[in-house]
């Protein structure tokens, strides 16, 4: 996620710091504050999916979603029926 870095103060285990301090000295990662950055784009990805689901769950049991995709369906199936008929 490009864009301008702000800095942050957040409240961690001490071990946890503690064992990136020891990823970063070795190497394996560039620095802590690029793996917290990692770390939390992957979790908002991951958050991100969670919530789309959620959504599509509750718009699955809506009879209001559920009639407009129908009529979408019909709507695209005459279409196609349309262009497939053109084609031949």
């Amino acid at each position: 996620m490009p864009g301008k870095a702000i800095n942050v103060t957040y409240s961690l285990p001490a071990e946890l710091v503690d064992k990136y301090r020891d990823f970063a000295h070795a190497g394996y990662i560039p620095s802590i504050s690029a793996a917290v950055r990692e770390a939390m784009e992957e979790y908002a990805v991951k958050l991100q999916q969670k919530i789309v689901k959620r959504e599509m769950e509750t718009a699955a049991r809506d009879p209001l979603f559920i009639e407009d995709m129908e009529q979408v369906a019909a709507d695209f199936a005459e279409m196609d029926s349309d262009d497939w008929e053109q084609s031949q």
